[in-house]
């Protein structure tokens, strides 16, 4: 998930719009491609996710300042458009994409000098095709931090609905909130959202990470800290704010999760695959060796069906982001790591959920940059990975890295060979339900936005 750990925040919108690349050149003429625009920024709090199949729209901050906001990376042309929302306050921490719109969640610092969870959203194609547009934005009460979300249309109805998680006061004994809200999708409507508590845990506190929409079925992993657990719980898409079911899950034989003072230092990611069949990636050890354990099991079952491990020689790794290739039947998870204490390093594995294991996979190096945050997969079997290049200045510019998945080594980007491994099983348990919050409002307001240009080049392509 995010490391944000900024206090005011500018959120700003940044359109990268990428041709002409190499003698007007595009990304789907390559097998790979690094790119990096005019734009200097310090962040890690970047995401993408692809538009209308030849767009990224992504997460990014502006160096030095604390303004963030989202990137367009277009192909087809060769500037960059950046817009600024007119507000000095906000951090966004997810996004995601319905249609021609964009729902966000993160944070606003207020007068009192504390921070409310926010959920926002604006027109991609206004974002495109105008100088100036506008956001809107609401609060979400009870609510310090919203991290992740999901959105989709409300079966038999012409509602939206946006699932949203996150925390409150981390040093609380129940940190964790799920938001359900449910509104037409225009400006003027009005609705509500019902904020769901955690209850007290007789070992740790349960933190939520992440969230996944599958065909029928949302899904949300928490980290139960500082336990050796994580809890799955599952709702209906059809019926968003009942719980199907919610399980905590432990591993024995001397496994143990990755875990710092920091809760977020490791994060637990979750993604559907093949319908409603779930993979849930975390940092681990057995003392010894250090891998990503992936486990295995089904939206509406309440069991880890098996395991899958990808080792990381002698060094703890964070999973950044981990998502699915149907073209290709893969799942792929974006790794950093510090490989003999040499400075972070990332990969990208290729996971395949059918195979017994032991077994050989691909596994692609990206050690070439100074920080990679976060990946999606593209269309036509490809996936884009977003970061930033180190430069001898501060302002270090936004980088993109294009490549076909499981295309073999390129000028850009290596693949190499790895052995992908299995642990026991995880025990299951039941946990408690959650408790519902009253009712409360939607207020949604508008925040305006400034724009200004930037370029974008090729350092490589293949």
């Amino acid at each position: 998930m995010e490391r944000i750990h900024r206090k005011i925040c500018y959120i700003f919108i940044v359109t990268v719009l990428l041709s002409n690349i190499l003698h007007s050149q595009t990304w789907t003429n390559y097998h790979s491609m690094i790119a990096s625009s005019g734009f200097g920024t310090d962040a890690t709090a970047q995401k993408i996710k692809v538009f209308n199949q030849d767009t990224l729209i992504g997460i990014t901050k502006k160096a030095g300042v604390e303004h963030y906001g989202f990137s367009m990376f277009q192909n087809g042309n060769n500037t960059e458009y950046i817009a600024l929302l007119d507000s000095t306050d906000i951090v966004i921490s997810d996004f995601t994409l319905l249609g021609d719109t964009a729902y966000f969640c993160g944070k606003r610092l207020t007068s009192q000098n504390t921070y409310i969870g926010v959920i926002g959203r604006f027109s991609v194609r206004d974002f495109v095709n105008t100088t100036t547009f506008n956001c809107q934005i609401t609060d979400i009460n009870n609510t310090e931090h919203l991290i992740g979300l999901v959105a989709f249309y409300k079966p038999s109805s012409n509602l939206v609905h946006l699932t949203a998680i996150g925390n409150a006061n981390l040093s609380s004994s129940n940190p964790g909130r799920i938001v359900y809200l449910d509104f037409q999708n225009n400006s003027n409507s009005i609705s509500s959202y019902l904020v769901f508590f955690t209850q007290q845990l007789t070992i740790g506190k349960e933190i939520m990470q992440d969230i996944c929409l599958s065909n029928h079925y949302i899904s949300v992993v928490s980290l139960v800290y500082p336990s050796n657990t994580y809890i799955i719980r599952t709702f209906e898409r059809s019926n968003p704010n009942t719980m199907l079911s919610s399980n905590e899950f432990a591993f024995s034989n001397n496994v143990y999760f990755n875990v710092t003072t920091d809760p977020f230092m490791f994060p637990i990611h979750i993604t559907s695959f093949a319908g409603d069949k779930l993979a849930i990636c975390l940092s681990a050890t057995d003392g010894q060796n250090f891998f990503t354990m992936v486990n295995f099991g089904s939206s509406n079952s309440p069991n880890i069906a098996y395991t899958q491990t990808i080792p990381h020689n002698d060094k703890a790794n964070s999973p950044l982001e981990m998502d699915y290739s149907q073209e290709m039947g893969k799942i792929l998870i974006l790794n950093e790591y510090d490989f003999r204490w040499q400075g972070a390093n990332h990969s990208l594995c290729y996971i395949d959920p059918t195979l017994n294991t032991p077994y050989t996979t691909i596994e692609d190096s990206l050690t070439s940059v100074n920080q990679l945050n976060h990946f999606c997969i593209l269309p036509h079997k490809k996936y884009a990975v977003v970061g930033v290049r180190s430069t001898s200045q501060m302002l270090a510019p936004h980088l993109y890295a294009i490549k076909e998945i499981a295309s073999g080594s390129t000028n850009c980007i290596d693949e190499n060979s790895i052995t992908i491994g299995n642990l026991n099983l995880p025990n299951g348990n039941s946990v408690s339900n959650l408790l519902p919050n009253p009712y409360t409002n939607l207020n949604w307001s508008s925040i305006s936005t400034t724009s200004y240009l930037n370029g974008i080049n090729a350092s490589c392509a293949d």
